[in-house]
Parts: structure tokens; C-alpha cells; sequence
């Protein structure tokens, strides 16, 4: 695939969805991460790639950032990173795999034990007869199991070769297991106490597993990251992350709600990690309200990697990354809206009057989130740069970064308002 030449293409091109492995190579702009950080010579994702490859008793990571910033596509890169190094990963979309609006520590449990298996199978890794014996019987006397895959059928016996049909149809038990996590509801409390009551057991099954892996690939761990994590409420992610999720011996990575670091519990609960990395948005303003230039160009960047700039009319590009603050999911949704109404006026290009169209929707739907009580806030953390790193009011603060109607950048970590939530409240005579 290449990049756009015709609005008609727009809508593939900038799906608000992470890049895929097989389009980085075509559409990864690798120059975000001096403008992330403000420094040239810093990069979480270098620092997380090389905390992963320490061999550790417990190795266990967290990856913080605003939803839309990009995590996703860095993930990604970061993947194909490990198995240059000659690394076996495996990404757990939570979103897809998994209910987020219920979930539990136990179905991460359950989802490290499936992917264990993937990975086992893809690598071509054997797993012992005593091991998977103890699988087998983990579940075989429980009446869930048996309604989404006949656990005594399984009949394991002697080492299992990945690929042979005994082995996939336990993947198949894995994948109609989490199946009933996801979409089920009179088994899925059960399957989870199953786990709950043997956590220990279970957890040591999965040791156990990555151990037999690492040692038919030279010693190399495999490496389970979870995608969409940093997308839970407050209540389910603290609940969840109340557990040990940091006792795997081997690499795990975990995103985890930006807005949550805030939290005066978030000090506990990091020191019980072996690393915690922050991924920035991309800046277009300075503290004081200035056009961050290099922040700008470096979106605009990203956009050309995917489209001809020629289809954007004068001020269009500039007005959409202006107005969507660096969120580059916000960007691409806006970009998509703005070509599907060129279109509709028989136009070869976007103009300023479909950008202007694309992110009055956006406002829209941003404006929904807050209340007349969080004017005060919002107009404080506008109103000066004392308190852009002020924590006035915590409790609003959380609410109004995981909505996404304040921001955070780079460097000392400072706040600002979403540009369309500033234009919202300049409207209703709340900013000058």
C-alpha cells in the first residue's frame, strides 16, 4: 500500500488505528521522540526495549500516555525490535480480547496462559507431558470448561509438539475460554474463581511454561505485552493492579492510565515494578501558549508519511493539528471526516471549511465531558503558568486528563487545556 494521492483513499489511510507490523516500514515517522521528550537523546521505548532483555527473577514494566498518542504504533515497533533481537512477543489487545468494562486480574491470568501457548505453538516449542497433565487437570473438573471445550477430551499424553492436533485444540480451549471471559456471563464467574482459588498454582504453571520456551530458544525469554490497559476506569485499573501483576519471570509490559500517576497510590504501586515509562504527546504549544513549531512540523510529518500534502487546501493541515492538540487518534478521525465532506462537495482536496466542519464535531463530543463546576479548574490551569504543574483540585484533574479535555506535554510535565475545550470557553464568555 502507498500513500494517499486521492481523498478516497483517506479512509484506509488514517483509520483512527495503530500501524499494523506490515505497514511500519511504509507510514512509521521515526522522528517523534526528541519532540516527545524535548531531548534528542531520551526515548522510553529505547529504555523499556533494553529493561526487557535483563534477565530478571521478576520483570514486569508499565507504559503510561494519553489515549491517541500513539502507544500503540511505538508497541508495535517495539515488537518487531524484540524479534530482531531474536525475541518471541506476543500482544494481548485487551480491547478485542477481553471485556474492559469488567475485567479482572484473573482474566489477565487466563490471557497470559493463552498467549503463552501462541507462543509456544508459533516458536515451535515443545511443553512437557507432566505440565500440560497439570493443565488438563487444573480444569478437568470444572463444569465451565466442559461447556466451551471438553477438557477430559483434550487427552494429553506424552510431550506435546506445538502444531501437532492435541496442541492446537488446547489452544482452542484457551480461545473458547476466553471467548465465555469476553462475551459470557453464567460461566464466566466461575472460570474466574477457578483461577482466583489456584492463583498460586496457576501462576506457577505459566513460570513454568516461559521457562520451558526460553530454554528451547537459547535462553531467550518470550515477551507478553498488554495493549489497552490504560483504557480502564480508575476503579477496575487500581482494583486490578492492587494484584501482583509484577511477579512473572518473565517480560511483561502493561500501558496503564496516565492520568493515574497523579495519584498518591500510583507511588506503591509503581515500586513494585521494574520500570515505569512515560510516552509524551507530540507539543504544539510551549508553557506559554506559543505555536511549539517543531511539534507542528513533526505531525505534519507523520501526515505526508501516509498522504500527499497537496490534497490539504491552504490552512487546512495547520487548523486540524492546531485544533486537536497533538492527540495524533483525534487528528486522523478529523482528517477522515474533513475528506469524506470534500468529497461530498465534489472537492479534489480538503479545505479549510472541512477541517473547520471535522473539528467542530470533535468539540462536540469533547464538550459533553465537563460541567459548569469544573469551569474554576480548567480557567486556572489556562490562565497562567503557575499552574500548569499545580495540582489544585486532584480528584477533577484525573477526571478531566482521562477525559482528555486537559493535556500533558513534555518536560516538567504541565497541563493545558484541549485547544477545542479553550475555544468552548473563550465562546461562553468563561476566557478572555
Amino acid at each position: 500500500m502507498k500513500k494517499a494521492e486521492n481523498l478516497g483513499e483517506f479512509a484506509l489511510l488514517f483509520e483512527p488505528e495503530p500501524l499494523s507490523e506490515k505497514y511500519l516500514s511504509e507510514f512509521y515517522y521515526d522522528g517523534t521522540m526528541p519532540i516527545r521528550m524535548n531531548d534528542k537523546d531520551t526515548s522510553p521505548m529505547n529504555d523499556l526495549f533494553k529493561s526487557c532483555l535483563l534477565a530478571r527473577d521478576r520483570n514486569a514494566h508499565l507504559l503510561l500516555g494519553h489515549k491517541g498518542c500513539g502507544k500503540s504504533t511505538e508497541l508495535n515497533m517495539l515488537k518487531l525490535r524484540f524479534e530482531k533481537a531474536g525475541r518471541k512477543v506476543s500482544i494481548i489487545p485487551c480491547l478485542i480480547e477481553a471485556d474492559l468494562l469488567g475485567l479482572t486480574y484473573w482474566d489477565l491470568l487466563i490471557l497470559l496462559g493463552k498467549h503463552l501457548c501462541e507462543i509456544a505453538k508459533d516458536s515451535e516449542c515443545a511443553l512437557p507431558e507432566d505440565l500440560l497433565d497439570a493443565i488438563e487437570d487444573f480444569w478437568n473438573d470444572r463444569e465451565t470448561t466442559k461447556s466451551s471445550s471438553d477438557a477430559s477430551g483434550l487427552g494429553i499424553k506424552g510431550r506435546i509438539s506445538a502444531g501437532t492436533p492435541k496442541f492446537l485444540q488446547l489452544l482452542q480451549f484457551f480461545a473458547e475460554m476466553s471467548a465465555e471471559l469476553k462475551f459470557g456471563f453464567e460461566k464466566r464467574n466461575i472460570i474466574r474463581e477457578r483461577v482466583r482459588r489456584s492463583a498460586a498454582q496457576w501462576i506457577g504453571y505459566l513460570k513454568e511454561a516461559s521457562g520451558h520456551i526460553a530454554r528451547q530458544l537459547g535462553g531467550k525469554q518470550p515477551i507478553i505485552i498488554f495493549e489497552d490497559l490504560d483504557k480502564l476506569s480508575p476503579t477496575i485499573a487500581w482494583e486490578i493492579f492492587n494484584y501482583p501483576l509484577s511477579q512473572m519471570p518473565f517480560p511483561v509490559i502493561y500501558t496503564f492510565p496516565i492520568s493515574l500517576s497523579y495519584d498518591p497510590k500510583f507511588a506503591g504501586l509503581e515500586s513494585a515494578f521494574n520500570s515505569t515509562h512515560v510516552l509524551p504527546m507530540i507539543k504544539i504549544r510551549t508553557i506559554d501558549n506559543a505555536a511549539h513549531k517543531e511539534g507542528i512540523d513533526t505531525i505534519i510529518n507523520i501526515v505526508e508519511k501516509r498522504s500527499n500534502l497537496a490534497l490539504f487546501g491552504d490552512g487546512a493541515l495547520e487548523h486540524l493539528i492546531n485544533k486537536t492538540g497533538g492527540i495524533l487518534r483525534d487528528l486522523f478521525t478529523c482528517i477522515t471526516r474533513a475528506a469524506n465532506r470534500a468529497e461530498n462537495r465534489n472537492s479534489l482536496k480538503i479545505e479549510l471549511e472541512d477541517a473547520r466542519s471535522a473539528s467542530t464535531q470533535l468539540r462536540s463530543s469533547l464538550t459533553k465531558r465537563i460541567e459548569s463546576k469544573n469551569y474554576s479548574l480548567l480557567k486556572n490551569i489556562y490562565s497562567g503558568a503557575k499552574y500548569k504543574n499545580q495540582i489544585e483540585d486532584r480528584a477533577m484533574l484525573l477526571d478531566m486528563m482521562q477525559g482528555l479535555i486537559v493535556l500533558e506535554y513534555n518536560g516538567d510535565r504541565w497541563h493545558t487545556l484541549h485547544p477545542l475545550i479553550e475555544d468552548f470557553l473563550k465562546e461562553q464568555g468563561e476566557l478572555e
